[in-house]
């Protein structure tokens, strides 16, 4: 990704996270939860695209583990009261919640596995001088 990129997300994400924090201070007790939630999941995507190696790899994993729990809930939720269709992408249903699971909870779950929370050690490229130049 290129740091105009990076910088662009860092600022939104973190702009998005300032204020759901503010907006936890001002809801309702027993709704705040979620506000600061999703502010502490947007400062990680904040952090992820601002940090390098290991520390942009744990913050990324964290984002794909929240991302892949969420798709979880969502179509368990769906499978104990939702119907099965709703005819529209904007309603919840367990098709739905199957797609959701498929297209952002999978690749959520595949990068943290692959990151491995930035526990694994990156080792850089194994690059090989040769010698090219011509026997006599």
């Amino acid at each position: 990704m290129s740091a105009g990129v990076r910088i662009f997300l860092a600022v939104a994400a973190g702009l998005m996270g300032l204020v759901m924090f503010l907006h936890g201070t001002t809801a309702e007790e027993d709704k705040a939860w979620f506000s600061y939630a999703f502010g502490a999941f947007c400062m990680l995507i904040a952090a992820a695209a601002v940090l390098r190696g290991r520390a942009a790899r744990f913050c990324g994993s964290l984002v794909g583990t929240c991302v892949f729990v969420a798709a979880l809930l969502y179509l368990g939720h769906e499978l104990a009261t939702g119907p099965v269709t709703s005819g529209s992408r904007s309603q919840p249903s367990i098709v739905n919640a199957v797609l959701f699971l498929l297209v952002f909870g999978i690749p959520g779950l595949l990068y943290a596995i692959k990151a491995r929370f930035g526990f694994s050690k990156s080792e850089p490229p194994n690059i090989q001088l040769q010698d090219f130049t011509r026997p006599e």
